[in-house]
């Protein structure tokens, strides 16, 4: 119990956005990937179906594109913040 009353009153608990914002953030390229798995599994089903559907297709596809660009964003961004703090170690 004191482990989990310490936590409560640390100044990093579940009251402050020190822990709210870093949750959040990486709920993101996790809820990218999600969409991403979707748009693959609802292609197929756009191409299988009888009559294929072209236009659900193409829609499943264009979003797909979108959430794997934003998702190579995120990666180059982390990819970026960790070459600033090498940078700013070595200096």
């Amino acid at each position: 119990m004191n482990i989990l009353r310490s936590f409560w009153n640390s100044p990093t608990d579940l009251k402050t956005t020190h822990f709210w914002d870093p949750a959040f953030n990486w709920s993101l390229p996790f809820a990218c990937s999600d969409v991403c798995l979707f748009g693959t599994v609802r292609e197929g089903f756009a191409w299988m179906v009888r009559p294929p559907n072209p236009h659900l297709l193409v829609c499943h596809a264009s979003n797909e594109t979108v959430q794997l660009y934003q998702l190579s964003r995120w990666f180059r961004a982390q990819r970026g913040l960790e070459q600033n703090k090498k940078e700013a170690g070595a200096e």
